[in-house]
């Protein structure tokens, strides 16, 4: 039987965050890499790309990473020390270099459906473009990715 059409969410046995992003840099343990990367590839399912623009064994240090996290409280046990954390999505960036310089790109963003349109997103682009400046978007830009910058600009 083939999972083509099942999303699972990567879960973790310690919270992750209480801010609800967690940054993934190429120092991160390997489980949260593989998270990371398993949104990539649910990207690149949904937008039909070519390529996976993530790999865990490929983070380099001009590649950082978030995963969208919440508590996990329908997971746990009286075993866990931590609310566990269960991950709704991801992003990448990565430096690159231009002809005016290095400027960091967001190669990808990526929600579960279900957790789309919750505001997730808006609430930590203010820390991204803190962190990042005034990053590129890497093309093509879906309409609901239009959607989203267009109402920032407001």
């Amino acid at each position: 039987m083939s999972d083509k059409y099942t999303i699972s969410l990567p879960t973790f046995d310690e919270c992750l965050s209480g801010n609800g992003r967690y940054e993934v840099n190429s120092s991160s343990p390997k489980g949260t890499k593989e998270g990371l990367e398993k949104f990539a590839r649910y990207f690149k399912a949904e937008f039909h790309y070519d390529n996976v623009q993530y790999y865990a064994d490929e983070h380099g240090k001009n590649c950082i990473g978030y995963l969208f996290t919440e508590s996990a409280t329908d997971i746990v046990t009286d075993d866990h020390q931590q609310m566990p954390t269960r991950c709704s999505g991801g992003c990448c960036f990565r430096k690159e270099k231009w002809k005016d310089g290095y400027k960091w790109v967001l190669y990808w963003v990526w929600l579960h459906p279900f957790f789309r349109n919750r505001k997730i997103l808006s609430t930590h682009w203010k820390y991204f473009q803190e962190q990042f400046g005034d990053f590129v978007l890497w093309p093509p830009i879906s309409k609901a990715m239009q959607s989203f910058i267009d109402k920032q600009k407001l």
